[in-house]
């Protein structure tokens, strides 16, 4: 894990899997990790000048991704990623693609699109997993929300911001 480790394995992810057309070079993949907490957005080279990584990419990245992810709605924030994403394509359509393979590249967009939904709802399913017991590495036992009454004052700062959510777990063992 680590930031050195999401980056890199990002781009070969992207490469590996071909990730748009090959001579436009024109292909979008978001990776959220959430251990790492670290989101990375590639681009084909061919989005360079439109998605503009230091302008348009990164603000939306900042300002409408990590907002949703920083309160654990994953499922938003890569919903909203992929919505962003796709209009910004369909918007520089002409740019980077030939009338043509339109038809074919919406219809790439619509599948990745349900692609990145069941995995936002798989990377939700995981970050309502309860914690492993720091003992015996099993997986605990979820028993209830905290009450406020229950936590340290910087826990209950936390929850009164909905910057965490904290649960009551039991070791099965």
């Amino acid at each position: 894990g680590g930031k050195p480790a999401v980056k890199p394995f990002a781009t070969k992810l992207f490469n590996r899997w071909g990730i748009g057309d090959r001579y436009k070079n024109n292909g979008v993949l978001v990776l959220v990790s959430v251990g790492d907490r670290r989101v990375e957005v590639e681009i084909g080279k061919g989005l360079n000048t439109p998605f503009n990584r230091a302008g348009w990419l990164r603000g939306m990245v900042d300002n409408k991704i990590l907002p949703e992810l920083r309160i654990n709605r994953w499922d938003n924030g890569i919903v909203t990623a992929v919505s962003e994403l796709s209009s910004k394509l369909a918007e520089v359509n002409g740019e980077v693609s030939s009338p043509l393979r339109y038809k074919q590249e919406a219809a790439f967009y619509i599948a990745s699109v349900g692609f990145m939904i069941v995995v936002a709802a798989v990377l939700r399913r995981l970050s309502e997993r309860a914690p492993r017991c720091s003992l015996c590495r099993r997986r605990m036992v979820r028993l209830r929300d905290a009450q406020p009454s229950e936590l340290s004052p910087g826990a209950r700062a936390e929850l009164s911001v909905g910057s965490a959510n904290h649960v009551l777990c039991v070791c099965r063992s």
